[in-house]
């Protein structure tokens, strides 16, 4: 499971010293997840005459998710006289929460299912078909955000009070829902 969010800036300062200087910044989040582990399940198939087809799944598999969040940032500053400096850190990406980040959890994946199938009798057979999946502890893009920014570091990175922001290493769920159709010819 990969997430990907990167939220990008461009601003023109109206006042103040830094008149007509133009600033462009982007922050990025990036979390990938691999699960490693095994699975067990129960299918039942029943079939109520010729026509009809039903199967009911329900799996579940249980391990270790692996999961790497990367946090990065980058601001350039152009005064007005066309030269540009470029920093390594955005508004919410700074050298506090930058890197590269590894968490190692124990999780499951849960998943049910129904497929319903009627056969027909000039060789056709059409599915419906409903899946329902569930995967704990796993890393999101958008929950590695730390909104608590210090208002007081600089654009080189330096602070002159308490580190801000930090990376939250906060897990959750990811629920995911499917359908499928299908037509099949047999001869």
């Amino acid at each position: 499971l990969n997430d990907h969010l990167r939220i990008n800036e461009n601003t023109i300062s109206l006042s103040g010293p830094t008149i007509g200087s133009t600033f462009s910044l982007f922050d990025s989040f990036e979390t990938e997840n691999e699960f490693h582990g095994g699975q067990f399940g129960l299918r039942i198939l029943t079939q109520k005459n010729d026509c009809w087809t039903f199967e009911w799944s329900a799996l579940l598999a249980l391990g270790n998710t692996r999961s790497t969040a990367t946090i990065n940032g980058q601001t350039t500053a152009t005064p007005r006289d066309g030269s540009s400096t470029t920093t390594n850190v955005g508004l919410l990406a700074r050298e506090s929460n930058i890197g590269e980040y590894r968490l190692n959890k124990f999780s499951g994946i849960a998943e049910l299912g129904v497929n319903v199938r009627r056969q027909f009798a000039c060789g056709w057979t059409a599915r419906f078909g409903y899946t329902a999946f569930f995967w704990s502890d796993v890393l999101r893009a958008g929950d590695q955000i730390d909104l608590n920014v210090n208002p007081s570091e600089n654009s080189t990175g330096q602070t002159s009070s308490e580190i801000a922001p930090v990376f939250p290493g906060e897990t959750g769920s990811f629920w995911a829902q499917g359908m499928n159709l299908g037509l099949e010819y047999s001869f």
